[in-house]
């Protein structure tokens, strides 16, 4: 177990990282990404975790698909290109306000 689990290597992450996973994954336990990423965070690591309620392991819906597409643009244009960070990195969205956050996106 302690060689196959990434939250007993968390200390050496260097790179930011953005995780997706969601709650409905059938391959992986959602517990163990929420797992991972709060070790993450309480280490002050660089870390996102993105979420699409109802989703499997992969993306089905096209309106996710597109939010995450849109979302991984802007990670790397901010840790790549120098840009500033997008507002849901920089400011977090609650699980309570993800639904309204993703209706305002589809808008835009």
């Amino acid at each position: 177990y302690y060689r196959n689990s990434p939250v007993f290597f968390a200390r050496s992450v260097k790179t930011p990282l953005m995780i997706l996973h969601n709650d409905k994954d059938g391959a992986v336990d959602f517990t163990q990404g929420v797992e991972y990423f709060n070790t993450l965070r309480r280490l002050g690591k660089p870390v996102w975790m993105l979420e699409y309620v109802g989703e499997n392991h992969g993306l089905r819906k096209p309106a996710n698909m597109q939010d995450y597409t849109v979302r991984m643009r802007e990670f790397f244009d901010h840790y790549l290109k120098g840009k500033p960070m997008a507002g849901w990195m920089k400011d977090g969205v609650s699980r309570l306000e993800m639904e309204e956050h993703l209706r305002e996106r589809a808008a835009k």
